[in-house]
């Protein structure tokens, strides 16, 4: 052990919880260390895969077989003290868990801000207070029903997901769910490691952080109101993010080594930077406005294989005194697949330039800070850091259409926005801002854009609660 380095302290694994083909185990760590997990069966390796950990750790295995038992080892790249661990051996702990004999039926579980976490949770009668306390117990197959109000809080999502059995999160139809971050106090709004198959659907997120700090030890991604790490299978919709008001505001989406995400019909608004996307492969965000984030809309750090899609969204301009930061950047320009998307900005393309791209040196850094050396392909046709128009993108590079213009928000029809001289506003974003309150307001009403099914689909919405019957 270095000297002034704490000693790591493990406790666990634990079993929290199995069906017949899933298995969900929990440990904890003192500190950050880099650990390597194994898993097993009749002592034949099943797989193996190498993460950090920093305080709550997690790993859900699936795909196994009914009433079968199988070991799951925890190994640790330095020595530690065991604390309620059973089955240490050097630096190694394993434990024994066997699967179900037979597949449950699902269960919903219901959250109300009246709720108690004493009770069942079975129906709105009976409903939990906190999410957290339903993900607790949310297992393959399970619903968690939402109802409106406000919850503050972090919610690990303990139980994973599988195949055709996904674990779902959702406000309850006609209901206004907020997951509120207290002020800057939270960093994150669901966070899950390891998982599979989860969907999250209806949720507005306000007062989160984007300080320095959090759980995980990427430092330009480590807090998001989605939290994904080594997390697959994930489908994101209808969720309005809004991160205006003092102090910094997460990534939407902080997702990192995860494959197969979908985002779609969200609104991404006022954080710092936009989703964060790190090492990940086919992830879509499709039919999404991502609104006046301070400086990028998004950024996507993946290798040349790992393919990103960008599909039918609207990005708006950010700060006015960021007029060169990049609004789309990417870390290898051959990741992204981009079609029928739309750029608002205060400056013409040409002359604003939003789209930024690494050179190899600046690529090069990335995998070296983040330890991504051999996941994935480097090469590159951008060999030095590169700014270029949206419709410079598709053309040299054969990214798709790209459609450059003022969207005509909801939220600006009828009003004519004027600058403190008295001139009327070309780019009515920045004025428009303070008047968005729900999804309605940030839809398109430019003909082009209805046509070619740009932005948020209003039909979307049916069950939403601007959309209840009085």
């Amino acid at each position: 052990r270095a000297p002034g380095v704490r000693p790591l302290r493990v406790a666990g694994p634990f079993v929290h919880s199995v069906t017949d083909t899933t298995a969900d185990l929990e440990w904890w760590t003192s500190r950050l260390t880099a650990v390597q997990l194994a898993w097993y069966q009749d002592g034949r390796l099943l797989d193996s895969r190498e993460l950090d950990a920093n305080g709550f750790a997690s790993w859900s295995l699936t795909g196994l077989q009914p009433d079968t038992e199988y070991i799951f080892r925890v190994s640790l790249a330095e020595p530690f003290i065991p604390v309620e661990a059973e089955g240490a051996a050097g630096n190694d702990l394993e434990i024994k868990l066997r699967t179900a004999a037979s597949a449950v039926p699902p269960t919903t579980y219901y959250v109300a801000p009246d709720g108690d976490d004493t009770q069942e949770g079975s129906s709105r009668k009976t409903a939990l207070r906190n999410i957290g306390t339903a993900a607790a117990r949310a297992r393959a197959g399970d619903t968690v029903l939402v109802a409106g109000g406000h919850y503050r809080e972090t919610v690990r999502v303990r139980g994973t997901g599988a195949k055709g059995r996904p674990v779902t999160f959702k406000a309850l139809p006609g209901e206004q769910v907020f997951l509120d971050g207290d002020g800057r106090a939270l960093g994150q709004a669901f966070m899950a490691i390891g998982k599979q198959y989860l969907n999250f659907d209806g949720f507005y997120f306000t007062g989160f952080s984007g300080a320095a700090g959090g759980h995980l030890p990427w430092r330009t991604a480590h807090k998001g109101e989605f939290l994904l790490y080594h997390s697959d299978h994930v489908r994101i919709s209808r969720c309005f993010k809004d991160g205006r008001g003092p102090g910094y505001s997460p990534n939407f989406v902080a997702a990192w080594q995860c494959r197969d995400l979908l985002v779609e019909n969200c609104v991404i608004l006022g954080g710092f930077s936009g989703p964060k996307i790190l090492g990940s492969a086919d992830v879509t965000f499709r039919n999404c406005v991502f609104y006046r984030n301070m400086i990028a809309q998004i950024i996507v750090e993946n290798f040349a294989d790992q393919k990103i899609h960008l599909l039918n969204n609207i990005f708006t301009d950010s700060l006015p005194n960021k007029p060169r930061s990049g609004l789309l950047v990417l870390g290898r320009v051959e990741s992204l697949v981009a079609d029928n998307n739309a750029f608002f900005n205060r400056a013409p393309d040409d002359e604003r330039q939003p789209v930024f791209i690494y050179g190899t040196e600046a690529w090069d850094r990335v995998v070296e800070a983040f330890g991504m050396e051999g996941q994935g392909c480097s090469d590159s046709v951008v060999t030095e850091n590169l700014k270029l128009s949206a419709a410079a993108l598709g053309e040299q590079f054969d990214k798709g259409l790209f459609w450059i213009g003022n969207p005509l928000f909801q939220a600006g029809l009828g009003q004519e926005f004027k600058d403190r001289a008295g001139q009327v506003l070309q780019y009515t974003g920045d004025a428009m801002t303070r008047q968005i309150k729900d999804f309605p307001d940030l839809f398109a009403t430019e003909p082009e854009l209805i046509k070619r099914g740009i932005g948020l689909q209003p039909a979307a919405f049916a069950d939403f609660h601007f959309n209840r019957q009085p």
